[in-house]
């Protein structure tokens, strides 16, 4: 990635919620893509850039003739496996991985199960 700003495409990454409270699992999508996270109330050594996320798995979903084509574009457990290779991938890595960070936590420390986070 150039980084370059010549993209004019928008993504509104919204989290629609945690599946497993006890485990800081959060699945969410923005825009085309999907993704599931572990999501802990402080960052670590094993989070992304010393970040909060520790688990990212990002896929992009494309509505083809008859079916939908499913590509994981990332995939980060304590390490990265596969990471965003187009500009588009990684605008969208870019506003999940902050819309992530940005989670506020319940009373218990936990990320909010019922918070919706937009990030243009």
């Amino acid at each position: 990635m150039d980084g370059n700003a010549g993209s004019q495409k928008n993504h509104n990454c919204i989290v629609v919620g945690i599946e497993r409270k006890e485990n800081n699992c959060i699945h969410g999508s923005c825009g085309e893509y999907q993704f599931y996270a572990k999501v802990f109330d402080i960052g670590s050594e094993h989070g992304i850039d010393g970040g909060r996320v520790s688990k990212l798995w990002i896929s992009r979903h494309e509505v083809m003739p008859g079916y939908i084509k499913k590509t994981v574009i990332a995939n980060y457990d304590r390490g990265w496996d596969i990471r965003p290779k187009t500009e588009d991938d990684f605008i969208a890595y870019l506003s999940i991985i902050h819309c992530l960070e940005k989670l506020p936590l319940d009373d218990d420390g936990e990320a909010s199960q019922t918070t919706q986070t937009s990030s243009t």
